[in-house]
């Protein structure tokens, strides 16, 4: 499933948690409140190609976000609900551990 097409520095594949968020209004955000556990979300870039398994979905806050340091993973989030617009309280995160 595309999810995103990154731009920027990421540093995919050096074992780090990877953090991607924005806006839910945006096309390719919009996608994420479909995504369940055990999905493959696949990430292709110049140097390489990473997949990440979906282990846990949820509904938070920014600080609440869990970030895991033992290995990498990645996470994904945006503004929650699904069709809200501006500032909002809570996110909908998605979090995925490289396979």
């Amino acid at each position: 499933m595309e999810l995103v097409k990154a731009q920027g520095h990421i540093a995919l594949g050096e074992g780090k948690t990877i953090i991607l968020n924005g806006h839910n209004t945006e096309k390719s955000l919009k996608k994420l409140y479909k995504v369940n556990k055990n999905d493959i979300i696949s990430i292709d870039t110049e140097y390489g190609s990473y997949s990440y398994k979906v282990y846990d979905t949820k509904v938070t806050t920014e600080k609440d976000i869990n970030i895991e340091t033992d290995r990498e993973n990645l996470v994904i989030y945006t503004s929650y609900p699904e069709n809200s617009v501006g500032n909002t309280s809570k996110i909908y995160a998605v979090y995925a551990n490289l396979e």
